[in-house]
């Protein structure tokens, strides 16, 4: 199976690789940002690390730019629990 083909399944978790694939970031990259504690991760295991999409998905979104502006937002993460 094919690195798209694995993406467009649907799946939720994803590892590493397929992180930096649906990120467009480098897998190098994605390193720095868990070791600067930027994008939760799991590592169940003790050795392979595994990602949440819409987690990826906050991360890829928390700053927005307004380009009428120029001004820039600092979103905050959606909260999806209830009380």
């Amino acid at each position: 199976m094919s690195n798209q083909n694995r993406l467009s399944d649907g799946k939720d978790i994803i590892n590493s690789s397929e992180a930096a694939e649906y990120t467009g970031l480098a897998k190098s990259t994605i390193y720095k940002l868990i070791g600067r504690k930027e994008i939760p991760y799991y590592k169940p295991s003790g050795k392979l690390l595994y990602f949440k999409r819409s987690e990826l998905d906050e991360y890829l979104t928390r700053r927005r730019f307004n380009p009428h502006d120029g001004s820039r937002t600092e979103c905050s993460p959606s909260k999806t629990g209830k009380s």
